[in-house]
């Protein structure tokens, strides 16, 4: 399948192909399509960010690779971090995983970059055999938010609050308690 598979950058005109792939990768997340929309935009506009999609000569794109690169003290100067990396269920072990890396792999020597790094719950034998080594433990925390769409799965969206039963009681004319219980 890899051969008849073309490697492009995105273009806005792709932002609802690449929607459902998305949603697909978002694993801690619920995706607002709004904020998709937005975010989807600004990463097509930015110089120091690479949003490549690979599609069928159908035009149906089966892939897509969303990554930044950014100065550090420690490589003097530029490395890259892939973010995200996603080949359509159907599509998978054809090679198009292989090729998004490569093409980010050749961007990544293009700017300079000293290395590229990615993290992985679910493919650390594929990046093996591509050639990466595991270099150090990925740590992370969800930070809290009250901004619609910005929630981790499993969570009311109400500062990162497991998900309850939420009951607003008046105690003034003009302030409100928040009562939470456990969801059945």
């Amino acid at each position: 399948m890899s051969e008849d598979v073309q490697v492009r950058y995105a273009q806005l005109a792709d932002r609802d192909t690449v929607w459902p792939l998305a949603c697909d990768f978002a694993t801690t997340f619920d995706l607002d399509h709004d904020r998709y929309n937005s975010s989807f935009e600004r990463r097509v506009a930015e110089p120091n960010t690479l949003l490549i999609i690979a599609h069928l000569p159908t035009a149906e794109v089966v892939g897509y690779l969303l990554a930044f690169s950014h100065t550090t003290f420690l490589a003097n100067g530029p490395v890259a971090w892939v973010e995200e990396v996603m080949v359509a269920e159907q599509a998978r072990r054809g090679g198009i995983g292989r090729r998004l890396i490569a093409t980010a792999e050749d961007w990544s020597a293009s700017i300079g970059a000293a290395y590229i790094a990615l993290a992985t719950r679910r493919a650390a034998g594929f990046y093996l055999a591509l050639g990466y080594t595991e270099s150090a433990a990925f740590f992370r925390k969800l930070t809290t938010t009250t901004e619609p769409g910005v929630r981790a799965k499993g969570t009311s969206g109400l500062y990162g609050l497991p998900r309850r039963h939420l009951t607003a009681l008046r105690v003034s004319s003009w302030h409100f308690a928040l009562v939470a219980t456990d969801a059945k």
